[in-house]
């Protein structure tokens, strides 16, 4: 099941799956008015105040700072919470300044709903994932059964660990068989038989062999500079100072001068502290660098892989499709079937046929009528020209 929500609101009222959008907006709504009945836990407050400490953990100005202690992200009690990651509290808290900003409620509680939010994305992939192998009506049941459950309910609102671990789980198994659709739909072509290496796979060769050893050498120099951060900082300073207390007219205050002019006017910690700030923005961006020139090297080594997650990004980050007509000279619509390959548009041609009425050219290239179109396949991306219309110009075909 590509899509849960059908294109058009007509073909939404005749979707097999409206009753579970339904049942299931229902439950959203229900739990926006429920949440702020159920009080805190006895370790929520513990663990909410851990999300607003974990931040320090990312922080790069901190690892450079020579006082970095880990123990400093884990909130008032590190010990209970260091078995638990902070990939929901991350992205949650997030949700939760947002709502509170909204809402202009500021206690504790609005986690509560940001929980439940996060409980109800796990439904509703659970609903997607059982529609590969059930009915509709199945799917709407199974997910029903989850959403329902007492102990899953209420826990859903006060429990921050377990159930956005369960979401969490129901997505990695729904990408996962997403993912292996992809790559079963790219196919993976038997190794041709080796040729003489033309021009431009040479150059692509030795570009990604350049892009491996670029990718190499940032990353060991981003872990150098972060490894031995408090001695790039004491020489940087030492520098800096050596420079500004150095006479001028020797080498070291020529070349001071011809740097910060107006030397005078600043103190001399001034600009080891303006080193040190630019000294972290290069460890970022030769860090940024690094994971940049390896990602290009894992896109060749792997293409068929690397199509596939980019077409599952594109999908889960493609905007919905009551705005999908609004967006400007969109170029790729659907097809008819999936039964058939991606077909192309035809190149408008300004000495079309006379008697077809058609912008395409009708003697030598008759333009090939598309499949019909049936519910049992989703429809693969197409090329459209602007120039033509209706199923004109579809896979132009060379008669011979």
């Amino acid at each position: 099941m590509r899509r849960l929500l059908p294109a058009s609101p007509a073909s939404l009222l005749r979707s097999p799956d409206l009753p579970f959008l339904l049942l299931w907006a229902a439950s959203i709504l229900a739990g926006c008015l429920l949440y702020n009945d159920f009080g805190l836990t006895w370790d929520e407050p513990l663990f909410y105040q851990y999300s607003d400490a974990v931040g320090y953990a990312y922080s790069i100005p901190e690892w450079l700072s020579g006082t970095f202690n880990l123990e400093n992200a884990y909130g008032p009690s590190a010990e209970g919470h260091k078995i638990y990651g902070a990939a929901y509290l991350l992205a949650g808290r997030n949700v939760t300044r947002a709502l509170q900003a909204l809402t202009g409620i500021n206690d504790a509680g609005m986690w509560h709903l940001t929980n439940f939010l996060a409980f109800e994305i796990g439904v509703l992939y659970l609903c997607r994932l059982c529609r590969r192998w059930m009915s509709p009506p199945a799917a709407t049941a199974a997910a029903l059964l989850y959403l329902t459950q007492p102990l899953l309910w209420g826990h859903a609102f006060i429990n921050p660990k377990d159930m956005p671990f369960a979401t969490l789980f129901i997505l990695t198994v729904y990408a996962g068989f997403h993912m292996v659709d992809q790559c079963i739909e790219l196919g993976v072509e038997a190794p041709a038989p080796r040729q003489v290496e033309t021009l431009p796979q040479r150059n692509e060769r030795l570009s990604t062999w350049l892009a491996g050893a670029l990718g190499l050498a940032a990353g060991g120099l981003s872990v150098l500079l972060a490894a031995f951060g408090e001695s790039w900082r004491t020489a940087l300073g030492d520098l800096v100072r050596a420079g500004y207390y150095a006479p001028p007219g020797s080498t070291a205050g020529r070349w001071f001068a011809s740097l910060a002019s107006s030397r005078a006017l600043f103190p001399v910690d001034y600009y080891p502290a303006k080193v040190l700030s630019a000294y972290r923005w290069v460890n970022a961006a030769v860090a940024l660098a690094a994971l940049g020139f390896i990602g290009v090297v894992l896109a060749r080594r792997f293409p068929v892989q690397a199509q596939a997650l980019r077409r599952f990004l594109l999908e889960v980050f493609s905007p919905p499709p009551a705005l999908a007509g609004t967006l400007p000279s969109a170029r790729w619509t659907r097809g008819h079937s999936s039964d058939h390959p991606v077909a192309l548009r035809a190149p408008r041609l300004a000495d079309g046929d006379p008697h077809s009425g058609s912008p395409c050219r009708g003697d030598r290239f008759p333009c090939v009528p598309a499949p019909a179109t049936t519910a049992e396949h989703v429809a693969p991306p197409v090329l459209r020209e602007p120039g033509c219309s209706g199923d004109a110009g579809l896979l132009a075909v060379p008669v011979a």
